[in-house]
């Protein structure tokens, strides 16, 4: 996707010098924007509080955005830092919250008597084309 990838370690190697740089690439796709894609997502289809966590600097060669992050059980950030550095970040978690959660009602109209037929072995032999290539390559004959 366009704006992804590697954060030039260059941009870590000079971060004193030039900051805007490199807070501009941890804050943009390759780092806080594409974890606030998905995070507040599972947050809130899981119904749970979400902890994010990640390492800041080279490591191996690849520059790790850092970052730490908060959810609350609806997807809203209650705290967080994106500073190129070590930081710390708390959060008070109210049970209360969890009980309100619209991902625990999910949870909650699960269905596991339906689950054998699911996980049943099949008699069919198994699928492993892409659908892609069934489209292109002429039915094999049974």
């Amino acid at each position: 996707m366009v704006g992804r990838g590697p954060i030039d370690p260059k941009l870590w190697e000079n971060r004193h010098l030039d900051p805007a740089r490199l807070r501009h690439e941890m804050l943009g796709p390759k780092g806080r924007a594409w974890v606030m894609r998905w995070l507040p997502a599972r947050a809130w289809e899981n119904g749970v509080y979400v902890a994010f966590a990640n390492a800041v600097g080279l490591d191996g060669g690849s520059v790790r955005p850092g970052g730490a992050v908060l959810l609350d059980p609806n997807g809203e950030i209650m705290t967080e830092t994106w500073q190129p550095a070590d930081d710390l970040v708390l959060a008070t978690l109210s049970p209360e919250l969890l009980a309100q959660a619209s991902g625990r009602r999910y949870i909650r109209a699960r269905r596991p008597d339906l689950y054998a037929p699911l996980t049943a072995p099949s008699t069919l032999p198994p699928e492993t084309q892409p659908g892609w290539r069934r489209a292109f390559e002429p039915a094999s004959e049974p």
